[in-house]
């Protein structure tokens, strides 16, 4: 299996931190995973060992300066393993199901240095769906999504790589993976999103950061921000497509991303994503986000071996230093 180091980064994040890590411990074990503590206070970065836990240094917000970090982080990983992937916290890529590959295996297949994956936004329908439970998979309490192409993400990388603020572009062409999906959970609990923005909130920013409008909705007050991202109407959910128009609906807005690369109208994505309908996850993927207490498989206990890395490496250090690089720059 090759190499994988998978990263994140939080700030107070209770409730996506253990998902995330059960769900990428479980695929790349849980001493090839980095989280970056962007100033926790609420204890969720606490006693993860074997993950590695790397202490942001304190100062102003700033999305471009967190994109020329993380980027460089990742330059300096690819000394160390063969590929890195960086997520936020709340982004799951998952293999279909149907692909019968674990990700070591599919990584050593699939072409390419640089991965691009469908982005779906996994939804909360209000209507009829209770508050999410920990001790549940995450697609067994929620059955619709919808194709979000910003989410489109390329986070997968073998090769350096540069990214723009915000992480939904790189200086590297798209490469849809087949089979890829990111699954992002920022709007998949309407109490837990309002928990998060309360803290988003209380962000301080950097001038440049203001200026230039770097994560605006960050900004906008909880309620208002919870009462614009859940007020789809139970109509719409009554409208979805059904399971079986999951994989006509993805490969048509492939299709519609090929177009737009060769013909440059981005104006016809946006009003082909308008019309597209909310979709349904077919019964395949219901497990593909364990509940975070879920036991490990034995193919998960299997990849759980600590890599074969230079005894000495040193996450935090490695981290700080090219905090300094960057920081020095601004």
């Amino acid at each position: 299996m090759p190499h994988i180091a998978v990263v994140t980064q939080v700030n107070n994040e209770d409730l996506f931190l253990p998902l995330w890590r059960r769900y990428y411990g479980g695929h790349f074990g849980y001493d090839n995973l980095i989280v970056i503590d962007d100033g926790s206070t609420d204890h969720s970065t606490e006693n993860l060992a074997p993950t590695h836990v790397v202490k942001r240094p304190q100062r102003p917000f700033d999305e471009r300066e967190r994109a020329d970090e993380i980027s460089l982080f990742l330059d300096a990983l690819l000394k160390l393993y063969d590929w890195v992937i960086y997520t936020d916290v709340d982004e799951f890529l998952v293999l279909d199901p149907l692909i019968k590959m674990d990700f070591g295996a599919y990584l050593g297949k699939v072409g390419g240095k640089h991965l691009n994956a469908v982005g779906i936004n996994v939804l909360h329908n209000v209507h009829t769906e209770t508050e999410y439970s920990r001790d549940a998979p995450v697609l067994h309490q929620r059955r619709f999504g919808v194709i979000d192409n910003m989410y489109c993400k390329q986070l997968i990388h073998s090769h350096r790589v540069r990214f723009t603020p915000g992480f939904h572009w790189s200086n590297r062409a798209r490469n849809f993976a087949p089979g890829l999906y990111l699954l992002h959970l920022a709007r998949f609990d309407k109490e837990n999103t309002r928990r998060r923005w309360m803290v988003r909130n209380g962000i301080v920013w950097t001038t440049h950061a203001m200026e230039n409008g770097h994560s605006v909705h960050f900004r906008v007050p909880a309620d208002a921000y919870v009462a614009q991202m859940y007020s789809i109407p139970s109509s719409r959910f009554a409208d979805a497509a059904t399971p079986a128009h999951f994989m006509p609906m993805i490969l048509s807005f492939l299709a519609r991303i090929e177009h737009e690369a060769s013909s440059g109208d981005t104006e016809a994505t946006g009003t082909f994503l308008r019309q597209l309908p909310i979709l349904q996850f077919p019964e395949r993927f219901r497990d593909i986000i364990p509940a975070v207490m879920t036991p490990l498989t034995a193919e998960e206990v299997a990849v759980q071996a600590p890599a074969d890395l230079d005894p000495d490496f040193d996450p935090d250090s490695l981290y700080r230093a090219v905090c300094a690089r960057v920081h020095k720059r601004a």
